[in-house]
């Protein structure tokens, strides 16, 4: 895709709106049926007795003032601490915030899903989580 680590990525406010004019015009879903059937193609879908689960990977708990909370929200993160690069290095502006059984987290949800199928190697995925728990998730990495 030609992306690396230090591209810029749209804030959620952008992709909430992305995803919602995919909806509206009913094409989320046939790109979600065309992704599905290129995965199990490829065979990378197993439908075999599913185990799934989210576990935390936390990271350390940022310290910042409400306006640079402001501004990493509204996407403008990656400007923050410029003159200041062995600060910038310590701030992880990807982390969020979540709440699971009435506990703050702070940091990344990684899910892992395993089949029964004992040939097949379990799949996971780190997400930045944007939402509580039990909401819409949106992954952007």
């Amino acid at each position: 895709m030609g992306l690396s680590s230090g591209d810029k990525v749209p804030d959620e406010k952008t992709v909430w709106s992305f995803r919602e004019k995919l909806t509206n015009n009913q094409t989320i879903e046939k790109i979600f049926v065309l992704f599905r059937d290129v995965l199990n193609a490829k065979g990378l879908i197993l439908n075999e007795g599913k185990m799934v689960d989210a576990t935390f990977a936390t990271a350390p708990i940022q310290r910042n003032t409400r306006e640079e909370n402001k501004q990493i929200k509204d996407g403008d993160g990656a400007a923050l601490w410029n003159n200041k690069p062995h600060k910038k290095r310590h701030k992880d502006i990807d982390a969020r915030w979540t709440q699971k059984g009435g506990q703050n987290y702070y940091g990344y949800k990684n899910h892992t899903k395993v089949d029964a199928n004992p040939t097949s190697t379990p799949k996971s995925f780190f997400g930045v989580f944007l939402l509580k728990n039990g909401g819409d998730f949106i992954l952007l990495s």
